[in-house]
């Protein structure tokens, strides 16, 4: 058992998002070996381009504004404050913040991505 002290990991730009920062929660820096956990931040417009994990499923749990996840199809799915959005491993994906306030969601991955 360990307390984990996330507000001290550093904010990170992840490649192919565009006005959107993560801040582990629980991964790497933790020493957890089967899941992580970040703390994404999405400003109004920001995003990713479509991105896959083939070994790696992800749910993000929206704790602030709106968050929309869609497939090269651009079928879109919309969660907002208290919802979350469950994507299976090998699932095309691209997270976005369609609203005008700031998205705060918690993203789960296991395994965590190498």
């Amino acid at each position: 058992m360990k307390l984990l002290k996330p507000a001290a990991n550093p904010l990170v730009v992840l490649p192919l998002h565009e006005g959107a920062t993560s801040q582990e929660v629980a991964g790497t820096l933790a020493g957890t070996r089967h899941c992580s956990v970040g703390l994404a931040r999405i400003q109004p417009g920001g995003g990713s381009e479509i991105d896959v994990h083939p070994g790696a499923e992800q749910v993000f749990y929206v704790l602030q504004g709106t968050l929309s996840l869609r497939n090269r199809e651009r079928e879109t799915i919309i969660a907002r404050a208290g919802e979350a959005i469950y994507v299976a491993p090998g699932d095309p994906h691209a997270a976005g913040n369609p609203g005008t306030e700031e998205t705060l969601c918690v993203v789960v991955t296991a395994p965590p991505l190498g």
